[in-house]
């Protein structure tokens, strides 16, 4: 199944056991009984099974609906990001200019540039 903690180094107490188990690499399995699919993990020490899911044929569509919308706002924010960054370039383009203008005049921060303490 999927690994879990891809990028967590985190770790854990086994409750039977009590070794630390890393979080690491940690690989998911899973039953399947009837309708029912159950995610777990187990110590790699004493075999204690963790529960991490269970979902059902409702639970699993509710997921899939869920996933395809985060993916459609996600390219919707995307789109809207990208059409609206040349605009947002060229302002901040004009107020970089105007503000070395400034900075050439001696009007803002004694003439030097950056802000001295």
């Amino acid at each position: 199944m999927d690994q879990i903690g891809k990028t967590n180094s985190s770790v854990i107490l086994c409750d039977f056991c009590e070794k630390r188990i890393s979080i690491r690499g940690i690989h998911l399995e899973g039953i399947t009984q009837g309708e029912y699919s159950v995610s777990y993990f187990s110590c790699p020490h004493c075999g204690k099974r963790y529960h991490v899911g269970t979902t059902d044929e409702r639970q699993r569509a509710l997921i899939l609906e869920r996933d395809k919308s985060m993916r459609q706002t996600t390219a919707a924010i995307k789109n809207h990001f990208q059409s609206r960054a040349p605009e947002l370039k060229e302002i901040g383009m004009k107020i970089l200019a105007e503000a070395g203008k400034e900075d050439a005049d001696g009007a803002e921060n004694g003439g030097g540039g950056a802000e001295s303490l």
